[in-house]
């Protein structure tokens, strides 16, 4: 089954942690902007980033409750792509999807139910990552589904926010999984390099200096 025949790849995104880093080591973002746009940057490599079939995010994060807040994000997405032509961002004037906005538990909990009913309508993705400061593999509460998880997360520091070295191992994780290889990259830092990653983050390094040029 091709990329594009099933449900695509898809991006789980958060926004706290994730696009707009919180506590008191995280860098100020100065206004008018909301989001840190070294965050955008790298999140906006990724989905630029040369696949079978474009990435599309789902919403996973708290914010997906007020629309309100949903509006503010893609506002973002349009700012930083105005200012930096090119960025697939701009384009984004929607999500995909969001997971559910009446049950709310454990984010694993959150994603792997939107993935469930995704696969009992025919439309599983054919590549999937998590892009989340949450803890999505260890704990107890993340234990029964941790294997299903595995090669799917890219886990942020909340102070810090997503960065390029993030976003091409989201794509590394991507492009295995359309491989089919069943290569799963280590999420946690010290672990060494993984397979495949030094070629992603080349790609993602001529991206952000395309957008930046």
């Amino acid at each position: 089954m091709s990329a594009s025949s099933s449900g695509g790849v898809i991006v789980f995104l958060d926004i706290d942690g994730v696009l707009l880093p919180f506590g008191s080591n995280a860098a100020a973002v100065e206004p008018p902007a909301l989001f840190d746009d070294a965050c955008l940057s790298a999140l906006s490599a990724l989905l630029a980033a040369p696949l079978p079939c474009e990435p599309r995010l789902v919403l996973s994060s708290t914010w997906r409750a007020q629309p309100a807040f949903v509006a503010d994000i893609l506002d973002e997405f349009r700012r930083f792509g105005a200012a930096n032509d090119g960025s697939p961002l701009g384009a984004v004037t929607a999500f995909v999807d969001a997971t559910s906005t009446e049950h709310f538990g454990a984010r694993q909990h959150e994603i792997a139910s939107w993935l469930e009913r995704r696969r009992a309508q025919g439309q599983a993705p054919a590549a999937w990552v998590c892009l989340d400061d949450e803890e999505l593999l260890d704990g107890e509460e993340c234990a029964e589904r941790r294997a299903m998880f595995e090669g799917h997360v890219v886990q942020t520091r909340s102070d810090v926010g997503l960065t390029a070295e993030q976003a091409a191992r989201a794509v590394a994780l991507l492009r295995a999984q359309l491989a089919g290889s069943g290569s799963t990259s280590k999420r946690r830092r010290g672990d060494g390099e993984e397979e495949g990653e030094e070629y992603d983050e080349n790609v993602t390094q001529g991206l952000q200096t395309r957008l930046s040029a």
